[in-house]
């Protein structure tokens, strides 16, 4: 028997790399720590003011009653 050449083995792992599992709900709802962080990195990218952690609380308290995190807007 022949090994596959390997283009076609990359093929194969591509493949299963690309395979989604939704199983899951197909979202996150991060802990507070994990939206404030990645909010304060996003905010010093774009040159744009901090959230304080008392306001910071306050818009994640928001987003997570509004369900946010439920439609799906947070790739974590």
């Amino acid at each position: 028997m022949r090994p596959r050449p390997p283009s076609l083995m990359g093929e194969n792992i591509m493949a299963k790399q690309l395979a989604f599992d939704f199983s899951f709900g197909g979202h996150k709802t991060p802990t507070f720590s994990e939206w404030y962080t990645e909010n304060c990195t996003e905010k010093r990218k774009y040159g744009e003011s901090q959230y304080t952690r008392e306001e910071g609380l306050k818009v994640y308290n928001r987003l997570v009653k509004t369900g946010f995190f439920d439609k799906g807007f947070y790739n974590a």
